[in-house]
């Protein structure tokens, strides 16, 4: 099984998709090996960037929110926050003055809840302005909503977020802005749902081997893909961290998707 991230690693800086990169997927794809893509991306989101065409099986969504299998485009996975751990949540979130917002359940996830606190991050108004047509309605101040998929607090880069782990019942994976590429995303997700669990529950779907597995990224919400994968690589462009902790590969603009699709060949051909 063969999995990349899309924004950052399969995708360039001008959001598109090299004929370097396509037709490595499809070389794959005449091999029957299993393609996934993982991301961070809404469903929604996700079909402005990949055709019904493009040579994937199954793409994680909603950093492992939701799985769906392309070809039949059936969601074979989702699931969404206890309505009491959302209320818990926002509460401690505006009691520490994070402006944050909360997606709809899926698959209508791209449809939004947006609190305010004293302190906005211009990066919580540029996503206001990207997605307005999504914002819903809230009338009830003395109750937040039901039926949430998860939540995203935003912070400016260089803000403490060690008090994030104080919140309970949820695991919370860290993200760069996809937006303006230097603020700080926080999303709360439900307790063990990551890219990584996505992947984990995929495999034993189709019955398919953990020890066969590659994965590609760029970015810390693809921690959990790459610690779970046997063969691991993050792209030129990911942070430090990442690139101490993982083998890497040429950068999102110069190929790098084809240059996994050729490690994976060689390794488990």
């Amino acid at each position: 099984m063969f999995i990349s991230d899309i924004d950052g690693t399969l995708l360039n800086t001008e959001s598109e998709i090299s004929i370097q990169n396509l037709t490595a997927l499809r070389r794959l794809k005449k091999q029957n090996t299993p393609i996934v893509l993982a991301t961070g991306r809404n469903l929604f989101s996700v079909r402005k960037v990949i055709s019904l065409d493009f040579p994937v099986d199954y793409i994680i969504f909603s950093t492992g929110l939701g799985i769906i299998d392309w070809k039949t485009q059936q969601i074979i996975f989702s699931t969404k926050l206890k309505d009491s751990t959302v209320q818990l949540a926002a509460e401690y979130l505006v009691q520490k003055e994070i402006s944050f917002f909360m997606q709809n359940e899926l698959p209508e996830n791209h449809f939004f809840y947006a609190f305010k606190s004293k302190k906005v991050p211009d990066d919580f108004y540029r996503r206001l302005s990207v997605y307005q047509n999504f914002v819903l309605k809230y009338e009830n101040v003395k109750l937040f909503p039901n039926n949430i998929s998860q939540i995203i607090a935003v912070l400016e880069n260089g803000s403490d977020i060690e008090f994030f782990n104080k919140i309970e019942n949820v695991n919370i994976i860290r993200s760069s802005s996809p937006l303006d590429h230097k603020s700080i995303w926080m999303e709360l997700f439900p307790p063990n749902i990551s890219k990584g669990f996505a992947i984990k529950s995929l495999c034993d779907y189709i019955n398919y081997s953990y020890d066969k597995t590659m994965s590609v990224g760029n970015d810390y919400n693809d921690l959990e893909m790459l610690e779970f994968t046997k063969y691991s690589y993050c792209v030129a462009n990911a942070p430090n961290d990442l690139k101490e902790k993982y083998e890497t590969l040429a950068s999102n603009n110069q190929n790098g998707v084809e240059h996994a699709v050729k490690l994976y060949e060689r390794v488990m051909h």
